[in-house]
């Protein structure tokens, strides 16, 4: 897992689902989320791979060394204020082994929304020679689940709407069957951008339709807009720019454990 950068971050994407944007003339009409795909559409060998390896807790960003799976870090909509997403439980659908039903929280200014949703693997495409895995075993081959996602709030949260949008997990298994996220040693060539496991999309809101673009990572680097890249978001420092820490990047969230809080009410305004 890579190690943090300094938060030297302002996003073209930001978290604003609790705070409804402002919007002109008629509500933008949603479209239809992302439908399951069955595994009866996927490859044999796809198949195969999913019904021999559970990719559940990958996906929940469980990997080797980790005692506990821990939140993925993103930008929404915007304005450059960051959001987090946590999977407290994914689970492998019993009947079709490329389905997986998640649920978990996800958090914008200090305000926690719990969700539900699903993980729908489409196809598994195997890393190339320039994106070899740094893995402990020379055996180790590395792919790259390609996939759909959809959460969907708590209704009843101010401000509720649903996620949509591809999810990306790189994952690789070794002769002995050992299973684990991958590291891609050429973040360029990589989907994941070296993160693991990426996912990118856009909300719509239950309230008024209107629709925002989104993205979070297992590494946020991985997912910081391209046209921001030449503010230096990947730079190294030992502090955060004064000028983002309004936007909810001056706190140190690796030990941070807010999705064991409990989430607090909903206000009606």
């Amino acid at each position: 897992m890579k190690t943090l950068y300094p938060l030297l971050l302002v996003a073209l994407f930001a978290a604003c689902q609790h705070s409804e944007p402002a919007t002109t003339g008629a509500p933008v009409a949603a479209a239809p989320l992302a439908v399951p795909t069955s595994a009866d559409s996927l490859s044999p060998t796809t198949l195969a791979m999913l019904r021999q390896y559970d990719l559940a807790p990958l996906w929940a960003n469980r990997t080797d060394g980790k005692a506990a799976q821990s939140a993925m870090e993103g930008f929404y909509g915007d304005t450059p204020y960051r959001i987090s997403f946590y999977f407290s439980r994914v689970e492998r659908d019993p009947a079709q082994p490329n389905l997986f039903h998640v649920t978990g929280l996800d958090r914008y200014k200090k305000v926690i929304t719990p969700f539900t949703g699903t993980i729908t693997v489409r196809d598994i495409v195997p890393f190339t020679d320039s994106m070899y895995v740094d893995a402990p075993d020379s055996t180790a081959r590395a792919f790259t689940a390609v996939s759909r996602f959809v959460l969907r709030e708590d209704p009843a949260t101010r401000g509720a709407g649903s996620y949509a949008g591809e999810a990306l997990l790189d994952f690789y298994y070794d002769a002995h069957h050992h299973l684990d996220q991958a590291s891609a040693l050429d973040e360029d060539a990589n989907p994941t951008k070296g993160s693991g496991l990426l996912f990118r999309g856009s909300q719509v809101s239950n309230k008024t339709g209107h629709r925002q673009p989104m993205a979070f990572a297992n590494f946020y680097g991985a997912v910081v807009p391209q046209a921001l890249s030449k503010l230096g978001l990947g730079d190294r420092s030992e502090e955060v720019n004064p000028n983002l820490a309004r936007f909810g990047w001056n706190e140190a969230w690796e030990n941070d454990e807010w999705w064991a809080k409990s989430p607090k009410p909903s206000l009606s305004l």
